[in-house]
């Protein structure tokens, strides 16, 4: 089931945009971090408007922050830990269907800095030759035993392994379009869990 939009960026994405950046709000009611982004890394106008940034989040009182700024994508669901897969999901839906000419989608997080220029740099290197179709950069991880004791997010009838398959770990990862498409097929029939990381670009 995918979430229902209360508020979503009125501009869009212009043609010139090569990554949509997407920011999932660690507290949506507590504005200072994204301001922080917008004032810093986040503003788009540093890079030629190559890159489009939006905070996503659940039901939070945001309207006034919205009207201001035009980055905020918000649908109808509470924002706890276990709806992060669930939100990561929502943002990839959204810019898939609205922002279809951008080449790249990146996921990052508030308490993270991002360099965008080196991001942007290599970016652009990459399009100059052929490369995969279903293109993922990140920092994989490949050996995360898996603790049942101390993670009651995954229980054992939904993935009983001893060790998660490979992902990309930090909350960081930047994924083309296909591989996005991809990803959000996927959702469909592998069971939900709330490890973000792991569900929607491990399994």
């Amino acid at each position: 089931k995918n979430a229902s939009i209360i508020i979503e960026p009125r501009s869009g994405c212009s043609h010139d945009v090569m990554l949509v950046v997407f920011v999932q709000a660690e507290d949506a009611g507590s504005p200072s971090k994204r301001t922080l982004i917008r004032e810093t890394w986040g503003n788009a106008t540093q890079y030629d408007n190559r890159a489009r940034l939006f905070f996503v989040m659940g039901v939070s009182s945001v309207r006034r922050e919205e009207n201001r700024f035009d980055d905020i994508l918000q649908g109808d669901y509470v924002d706890y830990s276990v709806q992060q897969s669930f939100e990561a999901l929502f943002a990839l839906r959204w810019v898939s269907q609205h922002c279809p000419g951008a080449k790249f989608i990146m996921r990052a997080d508030e308490a993270q800095f991002v360099n965008l220029f080196t991001i942007l740099h290599h970016l652009s290197l990459i399009t100059e030759t052929p490369y995969p179709s279903r293109f993922v950069m990140c920092s994989v991880r490949t050996d995360q035993p898996v603790d049942f004791r101390k993670q009651m997010d995954v229980p054992g009838e939904l993935y009983s392994e001893r060790v998660f398959p490979a992902f990309c770990s930090v909350g960081f990862y930047i994924l083309s379009q296909s591989a996005a498409a991809s990803l959000i097929n996927a959702s469909s029939y592998v069971p939900y869990f709330a490890i973000d990381d792991i569900y929607v670009t491990g399994l």
